[in-house]
């Protein structure tokens, strides 16, 4: 999914002013070239940002795997009775 920088980092002020660099699923920062410019600056986001959102990201997949495990298990177990 593309999306601007500010949807995954809403408090940073850099990314809410950022208005030419995007987001490509979940790690990927895109930047273009444009205007036939050969270099541009980049804006981003600190590193303590981007560990902590991979970090959430990375639990609530675990959480929501683990409550799946739990709910098929159950399932199973009750069907056994």
């Amino acid at each position: 999914m593309q999306r601007p920088l500010a949807m995954d980092w809403p408090r940073d002020a850099v990314a809410r002013r950022v208005a030419d660099q995007f987001m490509w699923g979940t790690a990927l920062m895109v930047a273009p070239l444009v205007d036939g410019a050969d270099d541009r600056e980049v804006g981003h986001v600190g590193y303590d940002t981007v560990r902590q959102s991979v970090m959430s990201k990375a639990k609530q997949s675990m959480d929501q795997s683990q409550a799946r495990i739990k709910k098929q298990s159950k399932a199973w177990t009750n069907h056994r009775l």
